[in-house]
Parts: structure tokens; C-alpha cells; sequence
């Protein structure tokens, strides 16, 4: 199960049965994990000590029926140690260590980058990145630690599946760095990629943009970014790719993106799209089922953030 009101309403649905001593026919039982959209280790030890149900259902987003849910994808991108061309790197700063976000499925709310330098370039960086902030609106902090600058810049947290409600810190912060200073040959990369991806909610840039009438626009978050001072980064994609489209597709280009941005790519994981007909008779079966519950106008909804838990 993934929301906690649907779980502790499904909890509380049991509860009464057992309350009023109402006889059901068949064994009804509930599960509930706690690594939904991330390695799924709750569900897998859950499978080796118990049986797989003969049915089930997720009592999660919108009443009162889901009949299709995107795929996701969940991309690692990587770029080894670099090494200038010439074996010379003139740039007065540096970075040392960049780092936004913890999970590929969130939002980065938060985000740091570690630069040194000289006293008085660091103190041009500050001033500069203080201007930045107040020009779009955003909170952030600068310190001066062990003769390096730290600039923290705060986002807004949100799902994977709606990048665009909230405000990702990470790629916020690779903007101002990569518009606003010169730092080190190994790091350029890495930041121009991220500055890409700053608000390219439906990945446009990338080439990855894609949509049907059933599901809507491919939707990408960059989750996790990190960099170190050698050039050696990493970021994280949590790609939803439309129920009509396949995972093939989506790699196929993001074989061209990492090409082109010297980089390489692992899908770490991926969960299939799932759309069931609607002519299904255990679909029909529980619409006519619903129909006798008068809480609101039945229609069937259709979940484009994630994907079904329990088979």
C-alpha cells in the first residue's frame, strides 16, 4: 500500500468487520510496506515468508477505480574522473563538492555546494549568490568553512510523479553556478546538464518528450546529484513514461543523451506500465459494485504517477 489515509481507512474497514462479526467467505488480509518506488525490499522479504495473494487491490489516489498506470523508470547517470586536456586547469576556483537530494522519486528541497578559492574571490561568490537568491525569490545560506564558501540553497519538496509543483534545489543551485562562475574543466559537464534540466519538467531537452490522450506527458525529476572536485558525478532520473509508450523507447534515448553529454547511463530500475481493459469482467464487476455506494458521480479515473503494489 502507499498513502497513509487509504492504509489506515483499509486498517479501520477491517477493523469493523471483525467489530460487527460480519461472516466473509473469503481470507482478506492487509499488507503494508514502507520502500514503495524505491527497491521494494518490504514486498520482496514479505513474498519469501508469505503466499501471493489471488487478488488484491491498492486503495491508493483517486475513488474509486484505476484502471492504468504509467511506467518508471529510475536512471543513474554517471561521469568518471576527468582530466583537463592539457593537464592544466587555470580557473581561481573550484569546486570541491556538490550534492542535492537523497531519493529519485522526491523533489531535492535542499542542496550545498563546497567552493575554494582565494579569500577575496570566494567573497565575490558570496555577494553574487546573495543577489541570486533574492532575484528568484529563493532561501539559501552561505558560511565560510576551513577557507572554503558553502552555499546552501533551499527548494521545495515534492513527489517524482508532479516535479512541477514543487522547486528542485539541485538544479537551482547548478544554474547560478554554471551561469554566474568559472569553475574547474572536470565540473562543466556535469553542471550544464543539470542547468538542463532546471524546470524541464517533460524532459523537452533532453528529446525525451512524449504524451498519448490515455496517460498524458512523459514527466522526468532529477533526484539525486552529486559531483566531487576530480568531475566524478552522478545523477538520477525518476522517469513516468505514458501507458502507450514502452521502456525500449525511453532507453534508446537516453542512449543518445548520455553519448552526447560524455557520460553513461544504468537503469536501476524499472517497473513496467500496467493498463488493465476495461472490459474486464473483474473491472465491470467491481464498477457495478461501486455504483451502489452513493458517495459521489462514478467515473473511472486513471493514476499517472505510479504503479499498482500488490498484485
Amino acid at each position: 500500500m502507499d498513502n497513509k489515509a487509504p492504509t489506515m481507512a483499509a486498517f479501520f474497514a477491517l477493523a469493523l468487520l471483525k467489530e460487527l462479526g460480519l461472516h466473509v467467505s473469503k481470507r482478506i488480509q492487509l499488507i503494508i510496506g514502507t520502500d514503495e518506488e524505491s527497491h521494494w525490499r518490504c514486498v520482496k522479504h514479505y513474498f519469501k515468508h508469505e503466499e501471493m495473494p489471488m487478488i488484491g487491490f491498492a486503495p491508493d489516489a483517486d475513488f474509486p477505480i484505476i484502471h492504468a498506470e504509467k511506467g518508471i523508470m529510475d536512471v543513474m547517470l554517471t561521469w568518471n574522473e576527468q582530466t583537463s586536456v592539457d593537464g592544466r586547469d587555470e580557473s581561481a576556483l573550484k569546486l570541491t563538492h556538490f550534492s542535492a537530494g537523497e531519493r529519485l522519486n522526491m523533489v531535492p528541497d535542499e542542496a550545498y555546494v563546497y567552493i575554494k578559492g582565494e579569500q577575496n574571490d570566494l567573497m565575490k561568490v558570496k555577494e553574487l549568490y546573495s543577489r541570486f537568491l533574492e532575484r528568484k525569490g529563493l532561501k539559501g545560506e552561505t558560511q565560510l568553512i576551513n577557507q572554503q564558501l558553502k552555499l546552501s540553497c533551499f527548494g521545495k519538496a515534492a513527489h517524482g510523479s508532479t516535479p512541477e509543483v514543487g522547486n528542485n534545489a539541485g538544479t537551482e543551485l547548478a544554474c547560478f553556478l554554471n551561469n554566474n562562475i568559472r569553475l574547474q574543466k572536470d565540473v562543466t559537464t556535469f553542471l550544464t546538464f543539470a542547468s538542463l534540466l532546471h524546470e524541464d519538467f517533460f524532459a523537452k531537452q533532453l528529446g525525451l518528450e512524449m504524451e498519448d490522450d490515455v496517460s498524458g506527458r512523459l514527466s522526468i525529476n532529477p533526484g539525486i546529484l552529486t559531483c566531487s572536485e576530480n568531475g566524478e558525478a552522478k545523477l538520477g532520473l525518476n522517469i513516468r513514461y505514458p501507458v502507450t509508450m514502452n521502456g525500449e523507447m525511453i532507453t534508446k534515448k537516453l542512449t543518445a543523451v548520455a553519448t552526447k553529454y560524455k557520460g553513461e547511463y544504468q537503469v536501476i530500475d524499472h517497473m513496467e506500465l500496467t493498463m488493465l481493459r476495461k472490459t474486464m469482467s473483474l473491472f465491470r464487476r467491481y464498477k457495478a459494485f461501486m455504483s451502489d455506494i452513493p458517495v459521489r458521480r462514478l467515473s473511472c479515473w486513471l493514476l499517472v504517477v505510479g504503479h499498482m503494489h500488490v498484485p
